[in-house]
């Protein structure tokens, strides 16, 4: 019994086994591959004029028994992230922040994220992006901490 309560423990925190994310930075200049082993993503201010913004290239990989995803983009702090296009047949619903596919036909998707800081790091020591599975009670599946 004390075999089977810290492998039931594993599981639940660490279940859905079905999808594996990883990401790379999209850079415009040379890349710190030491910020990127840290999973530190650094917001660029590439135009005077507007907000930092960052950019990230999202792969997912499923399971091939995986029927649909929901995959909820989740931000803390002042920042605001959104995919600049949707992967494969799925849709972005902007409204609850998450990519949605019903009918999965490609196992293996990607998709550039752009993160944007709005301003105000009041209260905010760590900022980080958080892709989450909608469909297991929000089960954390990718944590990046951007600087």
């Amino acid at each position: 019994m004390s075999l089977i309560g810290p492998m039931i423990l594993y599981w639940h925190q660490n279940k859905p086994f079905h999808v594996v994310i990883d990401w790379n930075p999209i850079e415009p200049e040379s890349i710190d591959h030491r910020l990127e082993h840290k999973n530190l993503l650094r917001l660029r201010d590439l135009d005077h004029h507007e907000d930092p913004v960052a950019l990230a290239h999202i792969n997912a990989y499923f399971d091939k028994d995986i029927d649909e995803y929901r995959l909820k983009l989740d931000p803390t702090g002042p920042l605001s992230v959104k995919p600049r296009f949707a992967p494969g047949n799925s849709k972005y619903k902007s409204d609850k922040n998450q990519i949605v596919c019903n009918e999965v036909r490609n196992h293996d998707v990607y998709f550039p994220l752009e993160i944007i800081d709005e301003g105000d790091q009041q209260g905010v020591l760590e900022p980080q992006l958080y892709i989450k599975d909608a469909l297991n009670d929000d089960t954390k599946l990718l944590t990046i901490e951007v600087i």
